[in-house]
């Protein structure tokens, strides 16, 4: 889905570009490769930007499949900095940090300003996480057998974990206030709240 700033909508397509439009015009105002396609089949070629860019003080945050995790600067479009990474999903920030769900399902948390590792929780593979969603001192992801695992922000370290729905999730997760809400493949929506 797109994003709208106050200026610009951005988009990012299945060639791996991230694309600003001016909310005026709609023109294209600059348009930025986070994944570049490499290999000789169609497979080995996709770099597609499945999930939604995060804009945050002026940078906008965006990851492809088989592309790359990149800080762009959204008045000019210019990368500021970028690392390998391979995600369908979207990122999302929290605590200083930007929270990728690889493609091979482990959550990884990388510094906002110097790009690097700031943690990785890799006891979650292969279980077809969602987009990863900060929510209060938490990252919280969904799985294929709709379990929600609650990460800390500062470590990855597991704080909890909840069962939905066994059919699983696979929808984005949203929040509002002090509730995050979840939608089960089988129909289900859930509020949660943090107990302190």
């Amino acid at each position: 889905s797109p994003v709208i700033s106050d200026d610009f909508t951005l988009a990012g397509f299945a060639n791996g570009e991230l694309v600003a439009f001016q909310n005026i015009t709609g023109s294209p105002a600059w348009n930025t490769p986070v994944g570049i396609p490499k290999g000789r089949t169609e497979l080995e070629r996709l770099v597609d930007i499945d999930g939604q860019p995060v804009i945050h003080d002026g940078v906008v945050y965006s990851v492809s499949y088989q592309g790359k995790l990149s800080a762009i600067h959204l008045p000019t479009g210019r990368e500021i900095w970028s690392k390998q990474q391979s995600s369908y999903t979207a990122v999302d920030l929290g605590f200083g940090n930007v929270y990728v769900s690889t493609a091979s399902d482990v959550v990884v948390a990388y510094n906002q300003s110097s790009r690097s590792e700031v943690w990785t929780q890799e006891n979650l593979k292969f279980r077809q996480l969602t987009a990863p969603k900060a929510f209060g001192s938490t990252v919280v992801v969904a799985d294929f057998e709709g379990y929600i695992h609650f990460l800390s922000q500062i470590d990855g370290r597991f704080m909890g974990r909840v069962h939905l729905d066994s059919d699983g999730v696979r929808s984005p997760m949203l929040i509002s206030g002090d509730m995050l809400f979840i939608y089960s493949n089988s129909g289900d929506l859930a509020a949660y709240k943090i107990a302190l």
